[in-house]
């Protein structure tokens, strides 16, 4: 027994290490932008040699990339419950997780704020495309979900998802747009429309989506 906990322990080590790394290098982001933090500030942070670091990381991009899609995977992992949840049709299923994300937006005020910064624009829009990239597959099978009890119509599940995912993290990013609450409002309305009209739906299945855009 003994020995199997010293495996575990030394197995897990490197992971903890990286871990703790990332965890330093996500602070100085937030507090000094990731365009003025350089790896020595990690270095000295986290109180590791340069060696450690490169171990890990060929470079600062590449610890950024790691900081994102950790933090989209965490994300992505609260919403699992109501993607796998069997008692949810897929209109409910994409309400709760339109719902949701909303309030985690809420939440997430400040974190998004500080990815907002002119320092920060590189991890936002890294941020974007790994948003998109982990996020299509999940309202894809939620689709094909949709398709299968006959509530949607459209060949191209995963397309789709893409270009909802992309259309609304543009143009609803308040750091690119800055909509007065009835242009918002127009554009949630609109956004209802399209998601009836691309997935061949009954009308007002989105109409949640105009009581949401009051709430903004």
């Amino acid at each position: 027994m003994k020995d199997e906990r010293e495996m575990t322990r030394v197995l897990k080590e490197p992971e903890e290490r990286k871990a703790e790394i990332m965890d330093t290098a996500q602070e100085l982001f937030h507090i000094k932008g990731y365009e003025a933090t350089t790896i020595s500030d990690i270095l000295e942070k986290a109180g590791i040699a340069r060696g450690t670091f490169y171990y890990y990381f060929k470079s600062k991009d590449e610890i950024m990339n790691a900081v994102i899609e950790r933090g989209i995977a965490e994300q992505i992992q609260t919403l699992m419950p109501i993607v796998e949840n069997n008692n949810l049709n897929a209109l409910e299923k994409l309400k709760q997780l339109i719902v949701e994300n909303d309030r985690k937006n809420a939440e997430n005020a400040d974190m998004l704020a500080y990815l907002h910064q002119p320092e920060n624009i590189v991890m936002h829009q890294k941020s974007l495309i790994q948003g998109v990239h982990q996020s299509a597959p999940l309202i894809a099978q939620i689709i094909r979900q949709g398709i299968e009890e006959g509530r949607f119509h459209t060949e191209y599940s995963l397309e789709l998802a893409e270009f909802i995912l992309v259309g609304t993290s543009f143009l609803f990013d308040s750091s690119i747009f800055h909509w007065e609450r009835e242009e918002y409002s127009a554009r949630m309305k609109a956004l209802a429309d399209i998601l009836e009209t691309t997935l061949r739906t009954e009308q007002g299945c989105f109409k949640f989506l105009h009581l949401l855009a009051k709430k903004t």
